[in-house]
């Protein structure tokens, strides 16, 4: 940028020093010379302040747009961002023909531990639930907070029986995970509610598939809760039901 200016000043300075050198014309030349100079440096440190700005920009849309989509308490996806994901991996699951599977997760008498902690210690509670889901699910599942102790995980190109043994997973990493508050151990555990579409399903859409999690969640924590429950459909097999080691699915 800016070659053609710089080239044209240099010919005027040879100019100024072969021609006007002891003419008259010497010292107005010059002087516009200068000038010359002075706008190209301005509009160099111009441009060079107009992309510092438009990095910052680009720098602060990015933090708007992972600030839309985050759970600001437990950084993950938030419940809108979800609703936006589920709906398009539900159209590819129907094209690709491919299963699609859904977790609804609840912790277990957290209002307990808001009532016998302190909200601070439930928050923390969230946090590391949040952290259960990050390191058991896989890295194109999308795991969100759904609102309150209530999470939700989307399991892409996943039939019930890969379900079974991700739902388990994560059920049992929650289990095994103790939150030290002071001298004493906060454990909570989880229910799972997990539903399974496949695309011989046509009626289904995502709130009917969310209902169905709701319903097997529901379940879970019917049959005493830590434990998973699935939602048959039609894609499910009665072996989906041992695929789980650990706390049986049904």
């Amino acid at each position: 940028m800016y070659q053609k200016e710089e080239e044209c000043i240099e010919r005027a300075e040879e100019f100024l020093a072969s021609v006007l050198t002891g003419t008259e014309a010497e010292a107005p030349f010059g002087e516009l010379l200068d000038v010359a100079r002075k706008l190209l440096r301005q509009s160099r440190r111009l441009v060079t302040m107009g992309d510092r700005m438009q990095a910052q920009l680009s720098t602060l849309n990015d933090e708007l747009t992972h600030m839309a989509r985050t759970d600001a308490l437990t950084g993950l996806d938030n419940r809108r961002y979800f609703m936006d994901q589920a709906r398009r991996e539900f159209s590819r699951s129907r094209r690709t023909g491919m299963p699609l599977t859904l977790l609804l997760i609840d912790a277990d008498h957290f209002k307990s531990v808001n009532d016998t902690w302190g909200h601070d210690v439930g928050d923390k509670v969230l946090q590391e639930i949040a952290d259960v889901l990050r390191t058991s699910v896989r890295a194109h599942d999308v795991a969100a907070r759904f609102g309150g102790e209530e999470f939700v995980v989307l399991l892409p190109e996943t039939d019930c029986r890969e379900a079974a043994i991700i739902s388990e997973r994560v059920r049992a990493a929650a289990e095994n995970r103790l939150l030290r508050v002071d001298d004493f151990a906060v454990q909570v555990t989880l229910s799972v509610g997990c539903t399974t579409v496949s695309p011989c399903e046509r009626s289904m859409d995502v709130d009917a598939l969310l209902k169905r999690a709701d319903v097997a969640l529901y379940a879970a924590k019917k049959n005493g809760r830590n434990r998973v429950e699935r939602y048959p459909g039609p894609a499910c097999t009665p072996i989906c039901s041992s695929a789980a080691n650990g706390h049986p699915t049904q």
